[in-house]
């Protein structure tokens, strides 16, 4: 769907933003992409509620809500299986999505993940003039694989909370 050809036929400007988006969803399937499905799955969900979170404020749930139902809509009809993801009022549920997604090859995984993506960073950089996508951006590439628990395979190692430092009275 965002192949060189597709690219190619937008003006100059949209598709130098386009590739830059596919450079930053590249790089970080780069890290995540070689993983087996489970974990490429995991990572996928990270990555895409780190963008829903960082979008959400300045957007709001309502319009990041139809903008998520437009992308889905628009990359279901590429990889039906991505029309089962759900958006709901606080976040995408990703069971649904799983469940199908289990029954693909690791290769058509990557490539619907990589086309969602793209395509969610396309639209938010669009109807935002792009005033969004460096925040986007940058937080896409701070994601890598989730840390996993070698005990139980497929399951998150427990995090360590953080402690506040006992706030001292001053005298």
């Amino acid at each position: 769907m965002l192949g060189g050809e597709a690219i190619l036929a937008m003006g100059d400007e949209t598709a130098e933003r386009v590739h830059r988006h596919v450079e930053c969803v590249d790089a970080w399937l780069g890290r995540v992409g070689a993983a087996p499905t489970p974990q490429l799955l995991e990572a996928f969900q990270a990555a895409f509620n780190a963008l829903w979170v960082r979008s959400l404020r300045p957007l709001g749930k309502v319009t990041l809500s139809a903008i998520v139902d437009r992308v889905l809509c628009t990359v279901s009809e590429a990889f039906p299986a991505l029309g089962t993801l759900q958006v709901e009022s606080r976040a995408v549920l990703f069971r649904d999505f799983r469940a199908r997604a289990r029954r693909l090859s690791n290769d058509e995984v990557a490539a619907a993940i990589r086309l969602i993506l793209v395509e969610f960073l396309r639209v938010l950089g669009t109807l935002t003039a792009e005033i969004l996508t460096p925040a986007l951006h940058a937080e896409l590439s701070n994601l890598s694989l989730p840390k996993t628990n070698d005990a139980h395979p497929g399951r998150r190692a427990p995090s360590k909370a953080r402690r506040r430092p006992k706030r001292t009275k001053k005298t």
